[in-house]
């Protein structure tokens, strides 16, 4: 219910949630929460992420519990996850969620969107772990470092395209085209 009312008690309770020592309740909390965001005007939605983000800095654990249900949860929470981790750009998710993009077609592309919301610290993130990522994290990191605008995504994908896989080569070069 106060996912679907808009007045600013509701809101601290909702952003208060974030911080529950219950899993539950924090994925309530962000359930609601994205709501509000969807159903808000761009001023209002755009004022409510400031909030979240910063409540999620204060509450560091609503990130790191987020980060690991993105690989275990239901299909329905891990892509409401995906969407809160790019709201609250917290660069440590970019791995997680480029790992949850590879495990379904629509939370790939939730989970895509959200690493390009990330900015250059996603690219840096997923630059500096390059070689530890497999065939199929290479593929959708090109997609991600694609959509992306920061140089050292950029260099990345032009360093790809020396790759000795044709596939990752190929990917490299869509994603600077």
């Amino acid at each position: 219910m106060l996912g679907r009312v808009s007045d600013a008690e509701s809101e601290e309770v909702l952003l208060k949630g974030l911080e529950s020592g219950s899993r539950a309740t924090r994925e309530a909390a962000i359930e609601a929460l994205l709501r509000v965001v969807a159903h808000a005007e761009a001023g209002e939605a755009e004022r409510l992420c400031v909030r979240l983000r910063s409540c999620a800095a204060t509450a560091p654990g609503a990130v790191s519990d987020a980060m690991v249900r993105l690989g275990e949860a239901d299909l329905g929470t891990r892509i409401l996850i995906a969407q809160f981790l790019g709201i609250v750009a917290a660069p440590e998710a970019a791995l997680p969620l480029l790992c949850a993009a590879r495990d379904d077609e629509a939370l790939a592309e939730v989970a895509l969107g959200a690493l390009t919301g990330l900015g250059t610290a996603g690219e840096e993130q997923i630059d500096a772990a390059w070689n530890t990522l497999d065939g199929d994290l290479h593929l959708l990191a090109c997609q991600a470092l694609g959509r992306g605008r920061g140089a050292r995504g950029a260099a990345r994908l032009v360093i790809a395209l020396d790759e000795a896989d044709p596939t990752l080569r190929a990917a490299a070069a869509r994603a600077l085209a």
